[in-house]
């Protein structure tokens, strides 16, 4: 991960980046990215990159943190260093020991799409936490 595609779009390490990106080339983040990347090719996150929106792509790798929604064409690798909180969509998906995740992932295919919801606000102001089914409301 640490060689360059030529035509590669890259965020090096000390840079920090506010809004939308849109490449048909591969991006490589190993800076800060707030906003949204969309990609024909790969994302790849480094180990010092840190996401905090969504990614959108053919594949993404991930090695750094990601705090938003990932939805990928083919694959998804999250190395032993990447932490990701947020949903994930792709066909393919790598988890190599160490990788944390914590979100919901959905492989259904191509069509698939990235929603973002919000626990719902209970009367008496308690919110939706998951629950079985066949389990009392709490």
């Amino acid at each position: 991960m640490n060689g360059n595609t030529p035509g590669e779009t890259i965020l090096s390490k000390n840079a920090e980046f506010d809004g939308k990106l849109n490449s048909t080339d591969p991006v490589r983040i190993d800076g800060k990215l707030k906003g949204e990347v969309r990609s024909d090719a790969t994302i790849t996150v480094g180990e010092s990159g840190i996401v905090d929106g969504n990614l959108t792509a053919k594949n993404i790798i991930t090695a750094g943190k990601v705090k938003g929604g990932i939805k990928a064409a083919e694959k998804v690798e999250l190395k032993g260093t990447s932490r990701l909180e947020g949903d994930l969509v792709t066909v393919r998906l790598v988890i190599e020991d160490g990788a944390q995740f914590e979100g919901m992932c959905s492989m259904g295919g191509k069509g698939a799409t990235i929603t973002q919801t919000q626990p719902q606000q209970q009367p008496g102001g308690q919110k939706d936490s998951f629950q079985k089914p066949g389990q009392p409301q709490r």
